[in-house]
């Protein structure tokens, strides 16, 4: 049909071009034939032999060659194109052979690291930051202290707590001792006093009582005879240097300060600002210096103090043992001397013998006293170790604190209170500046008027009232006289007699020595003593902040001299070792992922870096996530050199559900499904027909041929 159409095409063009010879119409001839040879030559090019041909031989050499070639190069190159469109090879669709292979299905997800151990830190108690210790990015162990709060006053409260704690301890230690002489003595000498009220009391009025209850009468008849008299001229020439002394302070008031009150002020002014430049600037070496040298001779005093209170109870401890020799060594005379005067048999004992027992005893009482004072003294020095100690020690911590508050500089509340000082100084040299406030004058006035109204009074002479106020302290006075003079009732001598009883109870307590349950309160008084001293000490460690595990600080926003709350959240550690992929697992793939299953981990920070991995835990209980069921998985994997993981770095992980080896498979456009069924087109010598498959594993690309198929057979794809 196309070979028909040129040769027409060529007849055309051989009666439009006869008038031009026999020998141009021979010439398109045979460039005609030329065409239809080539195109029933495919393994030629169709162009070749007929641009040879009419290019070179065939085209006349006349004037009209020119506009006969155009339009026949023309045809000739249409016809070409569509020749060979129309007879080009056709290739056939595409196929693929059953192989035999290893066949992997995957579940992705993506998710972020995160360390399975980490704590975000706060302090326990609220204060003021005076130490940051650590810094983002060190590595920290257990019980490392990243930052400190300002514990000067509870280090004072710590130290009050042990001082406490240690006389509780001694008044325990010296109630197990019992009694002591001079504890006896007290109480002996209480019961005398008490009786010897109640024999007073018994016994009426004493002398010395009528004489000072007759004394107040005196007193209070002679004060009013004296408001009946009225103010006398000195009187009231001492209420009138009063009221211009008053006025003379209103002027005062009035005026400005003197040129020495306002430089004294200006003074004041000077030496704030000074002040408050010296707290704004750093601590310079000298300063250092000296507060190290305070330090240093604080520790020596403490040495000091130690020694030489250690000292003084030694001496005091061993005057204690000696008096007790002498204590016993006197018992031993006295007894001696008493059980010989005993035995005298057939006379009396002597004088001389009565005597010298009488000095043998009178011996032991002295040398029980000296004793008495000894226990006392050593007792007190104990006490006193304690005390110069625990003196000694806070003396060292306040020229520590000095120093360390010297090194780390000023805090804003330092600096505010030296600005607050100079402000007052300043105000105080404006005011002096000024003349008095109004409040000033306002107090000068009314002292003024206090003053003029108490020498008015004065003038005026006693009011009734003055003279039945002080005649009432003469009634008073006179009542109490003649209650004197009468003697004591019975529920005086009753509250006496109770005074008795309550001091002989005392002194046979004392000698009793303390009771169990006595022991016992002063054991409880212990314990809340050493509670005190634990609750100290736990708030000084409330205000520093540890690490609870070993890891990289990841964050610390904490500035020296700030305030912080109690669990305010300042700080963040993280065991960077134990970095996991927590991921998301859809519903719809969760049945194919299990603990332990092989996974490939890319970070986004280090894109191409395929790092191997498991799944380690995969949670029993659903999330839903933006409307999906999901199941949360921790990824576990092993970096790559020069990969370093970081937390919150986001990861991509490709989870290998199940892999099956040595397994025939296709491309899966080799599948045709209709209904429930799989089919492929099967191309066996030149012909197809459809067969069915039965499959199994899936992935992206590829499906496994369970039967239905054998390898190396050849299936078109779609």
């Amino acid at each position: 049909m196309q070979l028909e159409k040129i040769n027409n095409m060529a007849d055309t063009l051989k009666r439009e071009t006869t008038t031009d010879g026999a020998e141009h119409a021979n010439g398109i001839e045979h460039s005609t034939t030329t065409v239809v040879t080539q195109l029933s030559t495919p393994s030629q090019p169709a162009t070749s032999r007929f641009a040879d041909e009419s290019d070179i031989t065939l085209l006349p050499p006349k004037r009209n060659r020119l506009r006969v070639a155009v339009p026949v190069l023309l045809i000739v190159a249409l016809a070409i194109g569509t020749t060979y469109f129309f007879f080009r090879p056709v290739q056939g669709p595409p196929t693929a052979a059953v192989r035999r292979g290893t066949i992997v299905s995957t579940v992705e997800t993506t998710g972020k690291l995160e360390a399975q151990t980490k704590a975000k830190l706060s302090f326990k108690a609220a204060g003021q930051v005076s130490k940051v210790i650590a810094k983002q990015g060190d590595n920290v162990k257990v019980g490392d202290v990243l930052a400190e709060l300002d514990t000067e006053d509870l280090q004072r409260k710590l130290d009050e707590a042990k001082t406490q704690l240690d006389i509780s301890k001694l008044k325990l230690q010296q109630a197990k001792e019992g009694a002591q002489p001079a504890d006896i003595a007290a109480a002996t000498a209480d019961l005398n006093g008490a009786i010897a009220n109640l024999n007073d009391t018994r016994a009426g009025g004493r002398a010395e009582d009528i004489a000072a209850a007759q004394a107040q009468l005196n007193q209070a008849q002679a004060k009013l005879d004296t408001v009946k008299k009225g103010a006398t001229a000195q009187d009231i020439a001492q209420a009138e240097a009063v009221v211009r002394q008053a006025q003379a302070k209103l002027e005062t008031a009035r005026q400005p300060g003197t040129p020495q009150q306002i430089a004294e002020a200006q003074a004041a002014v000077d030496q704030a600002q000074a002040n408050l430049d010296k707290v704004k600037a750093p601590a310079t070496a000298q300063d250092l210096a000296s507060a190290q040298s305070k330090l240093d001779q604080a520790k020596a005093n403490r040495e000091q103090a130690a020694t030489t209170a250690s000292n003084a109870k030694e001496q005091a401890r061993i005057a204690q043992d000696q008096a007790t020799n002498l204590v016993a060594n006197a018992q031993d005379a006295y007894a001696k001397i008493r059980d010989d005067n005993a035995k005298v048999k057939g006379r009396d004992v002597t004088d001389d013998e009565k005597q010298a027992e009488e000095r043998a005893r009178r011996d032991m009482e002295d040398a029980q006293g000296k004793l008495a004072q000894a226990r006392n003294n050593y007792d007190t020095a104990k006490l006193n170790e304690v005390a110069q100690v625990n003196a000694a020690d806070a003396q060292v911590k306040e020229a520590q604190a000095a120093l360390d508050k010297l090194k780390i500089g000023a805090t804003t509340q330092d600096v505010r209170a030296a600005q607050a000082q100079l402000d007052q100084a300043e105000a105080k040299l404006n005011a002096l500046k000024a003349g008095g406030t109004t409040n000033e004058i306002a107090a000068a006035q009314a002292g003024i008027d206090q003053a003029q109204e108490a020498l008015n009074k004065l003038k005026a002479g006693p009011t009734i009232e003055d003279i039945s106020q002080a005649q009432e302290g003469v009634n008073q006075a006179r009542a109490n006289l003649d209650k004197v003079k009468k003697g004591a009732t019975g529920q005086e001598i009753a509250a006496a007699q109770s005074k008795v009883d309550a001091a002989k109870a005392a002194l046979d307590k004392v000698k009793a020595g303390p009771t169990a349950t006595d022991v016992q309160i002063l054991e409880q008084q212990i314990n809340v003593a050493q509670i005190s001293v634990d609750t100290a000490a736990a708030q000084i460690g409330d205000a520093k902040l540890t690490s609870p595990i070993v890891g990289t600080v990841l964050s610390i926003d904490l500035d020296v001299g700030a305030l912080v709350t109690a669990q305010q959240p300042v700080a963040e550690v993280a065991d960077t070792n134990s970095l996991r992929v927590k991921g998301d697992i859809d519903e719809i793939d969760v049945g194919r992922v299990q603990a332990g299953q092989p996974v490939t981990v890319t970070l986004d920070a280090y894109p191409g870096e395929k790092m191997q991995g498991k799944i380690e835990a995969l949670a029993p209980g659903a999330t839903l996530k933006q409307g999906s069921t999901v199941y949360q998985a921790t990824i576990s994997f092993a970096p790559t050199q020069g990969v370093v993981p970081r937390e919150g770095m986001a990861a991509n992980v490709d989870v290998t559900a199940q892999r099956k080896d040595n397994v025939l498979m296709l491309p899966n456009r080799a599948f045709e499904t209709v209904g429930r069924k799989e089919y492929v087109t099967v191309s066996e010598n030149g012909s197809t027909r459809k067969v069915e498959v039965e499959t199994g594993l899936t992935n992206a690309t590829d499906t496994e041929v369970i039967s239905g198929l054998d390898e190396g057979q050849v299936v078109r794809l779609k």
